[in-house]
């Protein structure tokens, strides 16, 4: 069973459960009411779904593809490395055609580089760096 909650302060739809081919044609008529009360920018929450057909990941990345296109931006959230995010992928790629990387924020197989800070004060090449400084 799907659970579908709409907070406007954020301007989030989340999405709990199972998403099935059943459940799609009521998680179009919320994705394009919400989309609608939050303007141009809308963002579906994912995390809590724990599975998703095929159809419907489909659709929801061609909501996300057409929301786009006019100006407007449909950001789906989801865990990486998950059933719904393999889903949202195959969609995604089978959406922009083979041979085309969809950007993702940190690849599945490779982990967010370490931070390494960067030293201050240090000197111009050929110039001694300034006392008290």
């Amino acid at each position: 069973m799907t659970t579908v909650t709409y907070e406007a302060a954020g301007h989030r739809l989340r999405i709990a459960g199972g998403c099935h081919r059943g459940d799609n044609p009521t998680l179009q008529e919320a994705l394009g009411t919400c989309a609608e009360l939050a303007g141009s920018h809308l963002i579906v929450d994912l995390t809590a779904v724990t599975e998703i057909d095929q159809q419907v990941a489909n659709d929801l990345v061609a909501a996300a593809r057409r929301s786009r296109a006019s100006g407007g931006t449909i950001a789906l959230v989801r865990k990486h490395g998950t059933p719904v995010d393999d889903a949202l992928a195959a969609a995604e790629t089978a959406a922009t055609g083979p041979g085309h990387r969809v950007r993702r924020r940190t690849p599945k197989s490779q982990p967010a580089p370490p931070y390494t800070p960067r030293s201050r004060g240090t000197a111009r090449r050929g110039t001694p760096p300034s006392p008290g400084r």
